[in-house]
């Protein structure tokens, strides 16, 4: 295993009284490490989704934009933070119930999170939510509070064939695709076109295509996918978002209540399974229409409730 100590956000990984007592925490680089971690907290399911898919994702090679951290002084513990390597102040937390006081203690004798920086932690379990923003007011940090719902697709909860409708065709996205994805992404505009058309090539992006060809609804053939031209636009799109789960969905208003939506959750969610990881999205609690359609669709369960503190 190979662990780098350190703090995290540039810091010397002391105490803020400058004991330096506290525990400290130890980079993780290595990619086998990151899939065994992966495998430790996949008994914490629901709870631990979006960290688990994350850490398979940059285990297996498919991303490389996080730097992740456990506690050197309990090597066990399955006390785990993941910091954006290009935002400093976009992290994720995970631990299991039992191990809260040693994250809490860690977080407030080590500078691994810049609290005096506009930190958002993402995707916390209900049960960190209050410990976590209580150390940042501690911290002199205030938060506010973005809950979502958490789907998770079970796959034998889900039989349907797959049939795209005629006049169109599905495709992974090409460039043109990813571009027209990120413009219309609620939050993912700045991501950079190049890095995301690098990404969508191990980690599906899927788009529905005119195609006046297809004179026939068309079963599909999740073996067979092209991607689509690079200057092709889809008139509906998903993707894998950076959190792991499953976002950026999205169609043109002229092509809308063709059942698109569902087409493509599920493509994904039955790809991203094939690939290990565990398909889920979240979901504002304020997006009725997409609350609407995870619930309809086959297969996928409203399990808990993850939050944003920003």
């Amino acid at each position: 295993m190979k662990q780098s100590q350190c703090c995290g956000g540039g810091g010397d990984g002391s105490g803020d009284d400058g004991s330096g007592t506290g525990p400290d925490f130890a980079r993780v680089e290595d990619k086998q490490q990151l899939l065994t971690l992966a495998s430790q907290i996949k008994q914490y399911l629901p709870f631990s989704v979006t960290m688990y898919n994350i850490l398979l994702e940059h285990g297996h090679g498919f991303s490389s934009h996080d730097t992740f951290y456990t506690l050197s002084s309990s090597p066990h513990a399955h006390v785990i933070i993941r910091q954006s390597k290009d935002e400093l102040w976009n992290v994720g937390i995970f631990c299991c119930e039992e191990e809260i006081h040693m994250l809490i203690e860690a977080l407030k004798t080590t500078n691994i999170i810049d609290w005096r920086s506009c930190v958002i932690v993402c995707a916390l379990p209900f049960y960190l939510v209050e410990p976590v923003r209580e150390t940042g007011l501690g911290l002199k940090h205030t938060f506010q509070l973005r809950r979502h719902h958490t789907y998770i697709y079970h796959p034998h909860l889900d039989n349907q064939p797959l049939k795209c409708s005629r006049g169109y065709k599905v495709c992974r996205l090409g460039q043109a695709g990813v571009r027209r994805l990120l413009e219309r992404s609620r939050y993912n505009k700045r991501e950079p076109v190049d890095e995301s058309c690098r990404r969508a090539e191990k980690m599906p992006c899927l788009g529905v295509y005119l195609d006046p060809s297809v004179t026939q609804d068309t079963p599909v053939d999740l073996d067979n996918i092209t991607f689509a031209g690079e200057e092709e636009l889809p008139v509906s799109w998903v993707s894998v978002s950076k959190y792991g789960g499953i976002g950026n969905l999205g169609t043109d208003d002229e092509h809308r209540r063709k059942g698109f939506g569902t087409l493509l959750i599920t493509m994904l969610a039955r790809l991203q399974a094939r690939q290990g990881f565990v398909p889920h999205a979240h979901v504002d609690f304020d997006n009725t229409v997409s609350q609407s359609l995870f619930n309809k669709a086959l297969g996928w369960v409203n399990t808990h409730s993850a939050t944003w503190l920003h």
